[in-house]
């Protein structure tokens, strides 16, 4: 599954008004278009920029438990409604966020903000939250954050000895 990536579905309501003169004066019909994205491992930079929106994310446990539970998650709605909707952007673009491009012997690397934007306010209009915990459960997967902690562990035990320091193995 996360070699492969997996798909996402957003259903978006289109207005579409007729063509010509008439356009003009009639209200037009309402269409609902499905869009369809793939959601792929991210590379490390991507996991970055996801984590640098996470940390973002703060939740007061205790306020949630008291009876301003319910005006609690109102202000939480309010305030990372939009912060989830770039969260799910950001999984969906991956590696296409970042433009690299030769320039002589060096390339550069441009991001693709518009486009981030652009997906962004799409997930934020478009996404009910019974959804958006789907899409949130598919990320953490698809994140693979179990094999990068592995690999976290395997280089810092790599070291397994401390350096001997010259200045200290010297008598006078």
């Amino acid at each position: 599954m996360i070699g492969r990536g997996m798909a996402i579905e957003v259903d978006v309501p289109i207005r579409v008004k007729p063509k010509g003169f008439l356009g003009l004066f009639r209200k037009g019909t309402k269409k609902v278009e499905r869009m369809r994205f793939v959601v792929h491992e991210p590379t490390l930079s991507t996991l970055d920029r996801l984590s640098a929106e996470q940390i973002e994310l703060r939740i007061d446990e205790q306020q949630m438990r008291t009876e301003e539970g319910v005006s609690e998650a109102k202000r939480m709605a309010k305030q990372h409604s939009r912060r989830m909707a770039r969260i799910v952007a950001i999984a969906v673009l991956g590696q296409d966020y970042v433009i690299a491009e030769q320039q002589g012997a060096r390339v550069k690397y441009t991001y693709d903000d518009r486009r981030l934007n652009e997906l962004t306010d799409l997930f934020f209009h478009n996404v009910r939250p019974s959804v958006l915990f789907d899409y949130v459960m598919l990320i953490s997967t698809m994140s693979n954050l179990g094999d990068f902690t592995n690999s976290i562990r395997l280089m810092s035990a790599a070291r397994t000895t401390m350096p001997i320091l010259v200045e200290e193995g010297r008598k006078a």
